[in-house]
């Protein structure tokens, strides 16, 4: 890519008035105040560093891809939101049905448990829209030092890394859904053992309430035949008493009309209260039986009632042990169910990182152009890839701080932190020899471009007029 990224023309001239203007720029002054001189720009050099696009996916005409820096400069941090874990536990052979719901808890705490995991490669880049406006080809014949550094970043390695992570998410979710099916399947087995048993009970209870309802009939027939005779005794009990009692009246009525003697009225008086207590008898024990049969019709429904409640009872445990069942495996499914399209979400923190380019750039490497400039006092500084813009409120900052206000700024925060490391790694790198072989301000031409450049933006008023002597010197 051109260390200027966006077009423009005379671009050659543009790229060399913004790396020399920029190192003009950057100098720092030094010594006491009032004799304090500028630092002098020593050397300065253009870098290519690659970048490597891989292709993630391919389409028509194109592919998104991930972009990789060889060098290993950078670590993409990629933040998952759980482990790729499997469930890492199995059902035993036919459990019972206690152990089985304990281990539908454990299956569903599991699930539940999440904790985000970072993965760290070497070499990829996370900030895609950082990186994009660096995927372009260099189209400068321009002396140049080629990346100096070991490449210790294999692309390959880099998406076979990520492929696999996918693939271990993929492979997460797929174990994770056969432990929910084979928890589906054997509930299904239990609640048809657990109906089965509920339909022999029922037909068990039923065939004992038929026989305690024959049961009861046949008390109450043989009570009430018992009852019936009572009846019929204290009836004939009655009758024989009532006709002694009857007798004995006659005669004692007979003796007073005879005689008119008062004990025999006495004795009438006497005969008819026990005739009175015969009739009072007879109607008491027959009200005793009415009750007596009465309370024991009763007992014998309440045989009946009793047998129908603890009967539900029975069969209601049963509806309970399939609830028990089904809130059990309700709660896997939701479980395991959240964490499967959490695993199968994932892929999408990798498609986040990718960048849309066209078919024969899909496996291409980027030259990357840095500039890197060497102060007096064996100070280097190294300047991102570039875009032509105004400042805005940091231009007229830097021009209120007596410098030039340069009508470029970095094109993306990637280049300034890979710029960044440049910058760290060149002081006594062997690489710095390297550099100074290759110092632009000893090429006249390059600063004859750099000259015109200015020339240029000053006539179309990209820069102030007073500044055209910023080159003098060199």
């Amino acid at each position: 890519m051109p260390f200027v990224t966006d077009s423009y023309s005379s671009s050659a001239k543009m790229e060399a008035v913004a790396a020399l203007g920029m190192a003009v720029n950057a100098r720092k002054s030094r010594g006491f105040p009032g004799r304090r001189k500028q630092e002098e720009v020593q050397a300065l050099v253009r870098i290519s560093l690659p970048l490597q696009a891989a292709t993630w996916q391919s389409g028509e005409g194109g592919c998104t891809g991930l972009v990789v820096d060889p060098q290993g400069l950078l670590t993409g941090k990629v933040e998952f939101e759980l482990p790729a874990s499997d469930p890492g536990m199995e059902m035993q052979q036919n459990p019972g049905e206690e152990e089985f719901l304990s281990f539908c808890q454990k299956i569903a705490d599991f699930a539940r448990d999440f904790s985000p995991e970072t993965l760290e490669v070497t070499g990829l880049i996370t900030r895609p829209e950082e990186a994009a406006p660096l995927l372009k080809e260099d189209d400068q014949e321009r002396q140049t030092v080629t990346s100096w550094l070991e490449q210790t970043v294999s692309t390959e390695e880099v998406l076979e890394l990520l492929q696999q992570k996918i693939s271990d998410y993929h492979n997460s979710a797929q174990a994770w859904t056969n432990l929910k099916q084979e928890a589906l399947a054997y509930r299904d087995h239990l609640a048809g053992k657990i109906k089965q048993e509920a339909a022999e009970a029922r037909e068990a209870s039923d065939r004992a309430l038929d026989e305690l309802k024959q049961q009861v009939g046949s008390a109450i027939a043989a009570r009430r035949q018992e009852i019936e005779n009572s009846r019929e005794n204290a009836h004939q009990e009655h009758q024989r008493q009532k006709e002694l009692l009857q007798a004995e009246l006659e005669r004692f009525q007979k003796e007073f009309k005879e005689t008119g003697e008062e004990i025999w009225r006495d004795k009438i008086k006497a005969e008819e209260k026990r005739m009175a207590d015969n009739d009072r008898k007879l109607k008491d024990t027959l009200a005793r039986l009415d009750d007596d049969e009465r309370k024991f019709n009763r007992h014998q429904e309440e045989r009946i009632n009793k047998f129908h409640s603890e009967r539900e009872k029975r069969l209601e445990a049963y509806e309970q042990r399939l609830k028990r069942l089904d809130t059990a495996v309700a709660e896997v499914e939701k479980a395991v169910d959240h964490r499967v399209d959490s695993c199968r979400r994932q892929n999408q923190k990798v498609a986040d990182l990718v960048v849309t380019l066209p078919e024969e750039h899909c496996e291409k490497s980027f030259p990357v152009i840095f500039y890197a400039a060497l102060f007096s006092g064996d100070r280097w500084q190294v300047f991102p890839p570039q875009e032509f813009s105004t400042r805005g409120i940091k231009g007229r900052v830097t021009r209120l701080m007596g410098l030039i206000n340069l009508p470029f700024r970095p094109s993306s925060q990637l280049g300034e932190i890979l710029a960044e490391k440049i910058q760290e790694l060149i002081p006594g790198h062997v690489m710095e020899a390297g550099l100074l072989e290759n110092n632009l301000l000893n090429d006249p031409g390059f600063v004859e471009e750099a000259r015109a450049g200015l020339s240029l933006f000053i006539d179309q008023g990209a820069l102030e007029k007073k500044h055209s002597g910023m080159f003098e010197g060199f």
